[in-house]
């Protein structure tokens, strides 16, 4: 009982952290912000695992769009959106529970941050967006599907992922394209 009380102060004290990151330019340092990511990842994995409170949280406090948010932000730089990659990539690789997964892929939320991501420009930025599509193909099964296709008509349906994979395997870097390329 005393971890999953350490565990429920120190969920807490990453959100509030993370909402300042949103919220007050300059009241969170990148090394905290960085910490707070890192830490919030392995708090989602293990409570995947062991107490399903601990995602129940994560939902409750939108904190996809929180991430997303901190991508978007104009306030910190490579490290912090990095991270805010990994653990985007992190929970996506190793979310059991399907409930927590289907969250993660609803309402566009993945779709969202590589948009932020590619909005950035950034070369390292755009690697993480192509190894996230890499990771989210691995992820795709019957019921995941239908997160990625978008209704054209009656007869045809357009893959969100395929067409990130395309732009990127155009890409003059080498870092980006190959990668792209080997999407499935």
């Amino acid at each position: 009982m005393k971890v999953l009380f350490a565990s429920t102060m120190n969920r807490r004290a990453q959100h509030d952290i993370l909402i300042k990151a949103t919220t007050s330019s300059g009241s969170v340092t990148e090394k905290q912000a960085v910490e707070a990511l890192r830490e919030l990842g392995e708090l989602m994995v293990y409570g995947d695992k062991h107490n399903d409170r601990f995602f129940e949280y994560f939902c409750e406090r939108t904190m996809m769009r929180t991430l997303e948010r901190i991508l978007r932000s104009l306030d910190y730089g490579v490290d912090v959106h990095r991270q805010v990659m990994q653990t985007v990539m992190i929970l996506l690789q190793n979310i059991s529970n399907e409930r927590s997964l289907l969250y993660l892929l609803s309402n566009h939320q993945v779709t969202s941050l590589m948009q932020a991501v590619e909005e950035d420009n950034d070369e390292e930025m755009v690697a993480y967006s192509v190894s996230l599509l890499k990771l989210l193909s691995l992820r795709l099964d019957n019921t995941t599907v239908q997160f990625f296709l978008v209704r054209v008509s009656r007869s045809h349906s357009h893959s969100h992922s395929h067409s990130h994979s395309h732009s990127h395997s155009l890409s003059s870097s080498p870092h980006v394209a190959c990668p792209a390329r080997t999407l499935p």
